[in-house]
This record gives C-alpha cells, sequence and structure tokens, in this order.
C-alpha cells in the first residue's frame, strides 16, 4: 500500500492543475491528497466489515461535502477550496 501510495502522491504533486477544475472538483489541491493518500497508507485503516459482493473501503476517509453542505461541484469560485472538503471517519471530521 505504501508504494502504491507514494506513486500516487508523486503523480499527483505532478498534475498540472492550471484551470482549478480538479480542485474545485475534489475540494483541495492534487498536493494536499496526496497528503492524504500517504498519511492513510501509513496509519491502518479501521474499516467496517462488508458484506460479501458489496464494494469494501480502502481509505479511512470519504471526500466530499459534510452533511448540510452544498455539492462542491455547485459551489461558486471559492476563495480556499480546501475548506470545502470534509473527512469522515468513525463519525469524526476531519477538515
Amino acid at each position: 500500500a505504501m508504494r502504491h501510495a507514494g506513486r500516487a502522491a508523486a503523480l499527483l504533486r505532478r498534475l498540472n492543475t492550471a484551470d482549478h477544475t480538479f480542485e474545485r472538483a475534489l475540494g483541495m489541491s492534487p498536493a494536499a491528497l496526496a497528503e492524504y493518500a500517504e498519511a492513510a497508507a501509513r496509519i491502518p485503516a479501521a474499516l467496517q466489515a462488508t458484506a460479501l459482493g458489496q464494494p469494501q473501503p480502502v481509505f479511512d476517509f470519504i471526500l466530499g461535502p459534510s452533511s448540510g453542505e452544498r455539492p462542491i461541484s455547485s459551489q461558486k469560485n471559492s476563495h480556499d477550496e480546501r475548506s470545502n472538503a470534509r473527512f469522515r471517519s468513525s463519525g469524526r471530521i476531519f477538515v
């Protein structure tokens, strides 16, 4: 997992996002996502078991708006797109 996270992080850091479409869609820069991917690979996730045949989570965080927020794609040019991303894990929200 560390090798794959490291390779993905390197690619994310090299990603050219001059038009910021990728950042707006995720609510954070590719470099910030790279940091989260590397951290998630270093720290074993306490993931919940899933039923047979159902998708299984890989990382212990979810990209998306927190409860009650509009989807990121509908938000107008935010000055700090990173503030729109919330990382939920075990009922806790990390910004």
